[in-house]
C-alpha cells in the first residue's frame, strides 16, 4: 500500500461526524440538562460547530457569557450522565461506513478509534452500532490520556495496533482531528459528511479531502 506519503498499514478514526452521526442525540441530551437550568434550547447547527473538543468546551460554546455564572463541572457530569442514560434513538453510522470498515477488516488492517467522546458513552456506541468490526483500541476522553488535539490517546493506540505513526491513516471531520494527526506524526484525511468544511480541515493540514467513505479505503490501499 504505497503513497507519496509512505505504505498505510493501519486506520485510525474520530468517531463524532466521522463514523457515526451523533449530533441528534447530543443535542436532545444537552438541551434537556440545560433547560432545567433555564438555557437554551439550542439547535442542530449550534451543536454542529460546537462538538469536537469535549463536552466541557461544547457547554462553554454554548452558554458563552452565561458559562461564568454555571457550575460548569457539575453542569458537565450531569450532561454525561443523561448522555448515558438516553442512549442512542438517533445515532447512526454514515452511509458507506460499513462498507468502508468491511474493506479495511477484509483487507487485515488494524483499526483503531480515538473520540473526545467520554469514554463510556464511546464503548457503549461501539457495541450498539460497530459490533461488527474489531477495534484494537476505542480510546475516549477519560481513558486516561488529554484530550485532544493533543496526540497522546492516538499515540497509544498507534502502539496498540503495533504500527508506526507515520503509517497510520487518520481519518477525521474536524480541525481537531487534523491537528491530532499532525502532531501525532500520522496522515490526515479529512471527512466532508461530518461537522465541518473544507477550509477548516485544510487549514489545519489536511493531506486529501474525502466526501464519501467509499474514496477512503482506494487512499488506503494504492
Amino acid at each position: 500500500m504505497e503513497s507519496e506519503n509512505g505504505p498505510f498499514d493501519a486506520l485510525l478514526l474520530d468517531m463524532d461526524g466521522t463514523l457515526l452521526y451523533t449530533l441528534e442525540d447530543i443535542r436532545d441530551a444537552v438541551n434537556e440538562v440545560l433547560a432545567q437550568r433555564g438555557y437554551g434550547p439550542y439547535g442542530l447547527e449550534e451543536y454542529r460547530l460546537g462538538v469536537g473538543s469535549g463536552v466541557d468546551v461544547l457547554l462553554e460554546r454554548l452558554l458563552r457569557e452565561d458559562a461564568s455564572e454555571v457550575d460548569m463541572d457539575s453542569l458537565a457530569r450531569e450532561v454525561r450522565r443523561r448522555y448515558a442514560a438516553r442512549g442512542n434513538p438517533r445515532t447512526r453510522p454514515y452511509e458507506g461506513v460499513p462498507e468502508l470498515l468491511d474493506a479495511v477488516s477484509g483487507a487485515g488492517l488494524p483499526m483503531a478509534i480515538v473520540t473526545n467522546k467520554p469514554q463510556g458513552a464511546a464503548e457503549g456506541c461501539v457495541k450498539e452500532l460497530l459490533d461488527r468490526w474489531d477495534f484494537a483500541a476505542v480510546v475516549g476522553a477519560d481513558a486516561g490520556f488529554p484530550l485532544k488535539p493533543d496526540p497522546s490517546g492516538s499515540l497509544h493506540a498507534a502502539e496498540v495496533m503495533g504500527v508506526e505513526p507515520g503509517r497510520v491513516l487518520y481519518l477525521g471531520d474536524s480541525e481537531v482531528d487534523m491537528r491530532t494527526a499532525v502532531a501525532a506524526g500520522m496522515v490526515p484525511v479529512g471527512a466532508l459528511w461530518g461537522f465541518r468544511d473544507r477550509e477548516s480541515l485544510r487549514r489545519e493540514g489536511a493531506w486529501k479531502l474525502v466526501e464519501h467513505p467509499s474514496e477512503v479505503e482506494p487512499v488506503i490501499s494504492s
